[in-house]
This record gives structure tokens, sequence and C-alpha cells, in this order.
């Protein structure tokens, strides 16, 4: 007789509801509806704000415009704590650049190179334990 052990169909249903619990937990609101932390509004961060809000620094160049985004946070290997990506937006939100990290890069930095510098430029950057973080900046270009 061809029948199939009975612990067999268990372990797999058990596999089964491993995976879909590591799914559902790894699962992340979207970028919108997660809380983002400002300098002045630091939420349960406060005191973290010198490591986490991204700094803006606006050059002119020959071919139109480079902004350097930085984090003065260490990428930290073990026990894992690093900036994950970096995000570059107009003042209405359209995306005009990113960067993704991980901790093995030297440091938390992205260079964009613009044609046209809108008038407010907006950095986001994602740690992965503290968070969304985010700076503005009005442009001053003429």
């Amino acid at each position: 007789m061809n029948r199939i052990p009975f612990r067999i169909p268990i372990l797999i249903l058990a596999a089964a509801g491993l995976v879909l619990g590591l799914a559902a937990q790894q699962t992340k609101p979207a970028a919108a509806e997660e809380v983002v932390y400002t300098a002045t509004s630091p939420g349960p961060w406060a005191g973290k704000e010198p490591t986490h809000v991204p700094q803006i620094a606006v050059a002119k160049t020959e071919a139109g415009w480079s902004v350097t985004i930085t984090v003065k946070h260490g990428m930290i290997a073990q026990p894992l704590h690093f900036i994950q990506w970096i995000r570059l937006q107009d003042g209405d939100g359209a995306v005009l650049g990113r960067k993704e990290f991980t901790p093995a890069d030297p440091k938390p930095e992205a260079v964009f190179a613009l044609k046209t510098l809108p008038a407010k430029l907006v950095a986001f950057e994602h740690c992965n334990l503290h968070g969304l973080w985010k700076n503005e900046r009005e442009s001053a270009a003429k």
C-alpha cells in the first residue's frame, strides 16, 4: 500500500504556516503611512537628530546642479544598525533620486546631478532601527 506517513502532511502544513507568518511580519506600512521624524519632531528618538536628520548641500556645476545628501550615521554590521536608503524629492513630491545602502558601505552619502534646481528640496533617509527621517531646504538658485 502506498500511504503517506501521517507526519509528512503535518510538516508541510507547519512549513507553509511558518512561511506565511514570516511574510506577514515583514510587511511594512507604505511610506505614506510611516511616521516621519524631523529635527524639530524626533518622536521617541529625541537625541538621535544629529545622526539621523539628512543634510542637504547644493553646488552649481557646468551641467546644472549637484545635490549631496549626507547622514552622520555609522554603518554598523553587528549589531545591525545602518541607513538603508536616501531619497531626494522636490517640494511637490516628485522623486529626483534614490540610493540604497548596505552595512558594508563606508558612509550614507548620495550625490544627485540635476539639470535644474527646484524651489524646494526634500531629503529622506531610512534607518533600519529608527525609521524614516526628513529634512528640507528652500533653493537659493536664480
